[in-house]
């Protein structure tokens, strides 16, 4: 079976005009492309047990192999050289104060007023963000609504995005464990939109104090891109991936970079994160979940 390394899991709409979650992987030559994976699919996975770094963005949307093949930083999917030839490697550190491009082209991206500033709402919180492209972030968070509030320079984006998330007591990050316990627990859609239709009403008092042109909000639902995974009975459970290097089953669906499955009568998770610089193999039987079952699969 021929191994790809997973660079990210991701929504991306290139082959159909609308976006499909699935995986974006790296051939040993280093080519790269998008293996989309559709509503009640049925796919396997075997996943090898070390790390490598994933390469880096050459320019926006091209990705490169790492040339040396290293082990990634810790905490980070990347070694350290890939780190450093990201072209806008200056978004992560980014605080809206002084800008230090990190290529031309990051400085040319930050230097028209493309840059998007949102309110949603993702894993039970109200979040403030920034993007060149809303709903791709939304969608990659897995945001239950979204809003455009301000469009203007990158610097200045992420000034307004830390006042206004100051302002509506909202975050500028939220815990991978806060969104998968949403997902555990049951979403509280109607509450969610409600909570963000009274941040958009407090957004309107809000003056930044740098050039922007205010949008006219409108609340996007991304609900639709996950109709699945609204109510799923039994709850699911976590892939122990100490003891399976393989899964499958029928995919149920994608919120964020949370993949959910069913195996058997149980329903199952893994975040995206779990596979990103892992290599993988696409499998033709479905294999047995070891670990803590549902009474589900014992009926």
């Amino acid at each position: 079976m021929e191994e790809y390394l997973v660079v990210d899991v991701t929504w991306n709409d290139k082959q159909t005009g609308d976006y499909l979650p699935g995986l974006l992987l790296q051939t040993n030559d280093g080519k790269h492309f998008f293996n989309p994976i559709t509503e009640q699919e049925i796919f396997s996975l075997k996943v090898s047990k070390y790390r490598l770094c994933i390469g880096y963005e050459e320019s926006r949307g091209v990705w490169r192999k790492c040339p040396f093949n290293n082990p990634p930083v810790e905490g980070s999917f990347q070694c350290l050289t890939c780190m450093e030839k990201d072209f806008f490697a200056c978004r992560k550190s980014c605080n809206g104060i002084i800008c230090r491009p990190s290529s031309k082209e990051a400085k040319q991206l930050c230097s028209t007023m493309d840059t998007t500033v949102y309110v949603t709402h993702v894993g039970g919180r109200l979040k403030v963000g920034v993007s060149l492209n809303p709903l791709k972030r939304w969608l990659d968070q897995g945001s239950l609504f979204g809003a455009v509030v301000f469009k203007t320079y990158g610097l200045e984006a992420r000034r307004i995005e830390r006042e206004l998330a100051k302002k509506l007591n909202a975050k500028l990050s939220v815990r991978r464990s806060t969104k998968v316990n949403q997902l555990i627990t049951g979403f509280n859609i109607e509450n969610s939109k409600k909570e963000l239709e009274r941040a958009l009403e407090a957004v309107k008092t809000y003056v930044p104090n740098v050039p922007h042109i205010r949008e006219n909000p409108k609340i996007v639902d991304l609900t639709k891109y996950f109709p699945n995974l609204k109510k799923l009975l039994p709850v699911p459970k976590e892939i122990d991936m100490r003891l399976n290097q393989e899964f499958g089953g029928k995919f149920m669906g994608m919120i964020g970079k949370i993949i959910v499955f069913k195996n058997n009568r149980s329903y199952y998770y893994i975040h995206g994160n779990s596979l990103i610089g892992k290599k993988i193999s696409f499998q033709d039987k479905i294999p047995k979940i070891k670990g803590q079952q549902s009474l589900y699969d014992f009926f």
